[in-house]
């Protein structure tokens, strides 16, 4: 399968700066504001759950193909505090995901001490410690699990904290991460968290799907531009590359032929176009496009390589056609491309 541009490695969860302006006489010294959480969502659904994880590092951040579940994991290098966080499709009341969890730790035969089960505010708990045996100390160090369970709009979440070396005095930290949990029920995601959303089901091949969120964001530019021209034209060359692998040609031929009346200079557009052509055995207009996108191909994106067709199945029908194969000999050995 041939990738477009704007296929970067993406990060869904990041956090948002918010910036305040106060005009106050007399002057006073001014607050701290209070931490922007991080937003743990399930596209498909209306709302996210908070997080304070200020200073920590996301390690793992998963989404499922159906939007519905997702699964994150961070790390604070500070004060060695870990959190599992996640949500997906609700099978169980709050109370009967706690008690399978114990269940399955039980069967590990853990060395659990001060085990204790509890419910508070619609939310069932689970906290324990375990003695961890070193060959360096003669104490086993203590490692201190809270794990917390509730449910919302036909969604379990779970949320699991834990650290190792604990003492008495880091409790705080896990009653912190305990009470900023919260339902954000006016959560919407940037645009870079929708285009972010539609990269990744496009990477999924979930095409249908990703048209839906990559066409959110255009729409959202229409109504109030936010990303600098090269991003509008990577998101519009990934919608097209969306429906031409989801089997709609015509409407990709639509997209790339708006896309080179909004810039003529891109390349890609034409090398898109080029392969929908290929595909129709239109073997002039596959080499006009291609040849167009060899004279553009300074202008490719930054870290965007000129395609092969040689190697590219669109164009099979064509491979034995001396036309074809000398256009193709040019992409080869085409020198790097300079920008004008």
């Amino acid at each position: 399968m041939y990738g477009g541009a704007f296929m970067k490695p993406i990060l869904i969860l990041t956090p948002v700066v918010v910036l305040g302006l106060a005009i106050m006489r007399p002057v006073l010294a001014a607050e701290p504001a209070a931490p922007e959480p991080f937003h743990l969502y399930a596209p498909e659904k209306a709302w996210s759950l908070d997080i304070d994880l200020q200073d920590f590092v996301i390690s793992e951040n998963t989404m499922s193909k159906d939007l519905l579940s997702r699964e994150l994991m961070a790390n604070h290098p500070g004060n060695g505090l870990t959190v599992w966080a996640s949500l997906a499709p609700a099978d169980a009341t709050a109370v009967e995901l706690r008690d399978q969890t114990l269940a399955r730790l039980r069967r590990m035969e853990l060395p659990f001490s001060e085990l204790k089960t509890y419910e508070k505010d619609h939310r069932a708990y689970l906290a324990y410690k375990i003695g961890v045996k070193t060959e360096l100390l003669a104490t086993p160090l203590v490692r201190r699990d809270v794990y917390v369970f509730f449910t919302h709009d036909a969604t379990s979440i779970q949320v699991r904290i834990a650290k190792s070396a604990y003492a008495e005095d880091d409790e705080p930290l896990f009653e912190r991460i305990l009470s900023s949990l919260k339902i954000n029920s006016t959560f919407q995601p940037s645009t870079p968290d929708v285009i972010t959303i539609g990269q990744t089901l496009f990477r999924q091949e979930n095409y249908r799907k990703a048209i839906i969120w990559l066409q959110r964001v255009l729409d959202r530019e229409k109504l109030q531009s936010t990303l600098p021209p090269a991003q509008q034209l990577a998101v519009l060359d990934l919608l097209g590359l969306a429906h031409h692998l989801g089997g709609d040609r015509s409407r990709a031929r639509e997209i790339f032929t708006e896309g080179l009346s909004q810039n003529p200079d891109y390349p890609l557009f034409y090398y898109h176009l080029a392969r929908i052509y290929g595909e129709e055995g239109a073997l002039d207009a596959a080499l006009k496009n291609l040849r167009l996108t060899l004279l553009h191909r300074a202008q490719l994106p930054p870290g965007e390589k000129l395609p092969n067709p040689a190697i590219d199945s669109a164009f099979k029908a064509f491979v034995r056609d001396p036309r074809f194969e000398k256009l193709a000999g040019e992409f080869a050995h085409a020198a790097p491309p300079q920008a004008l």
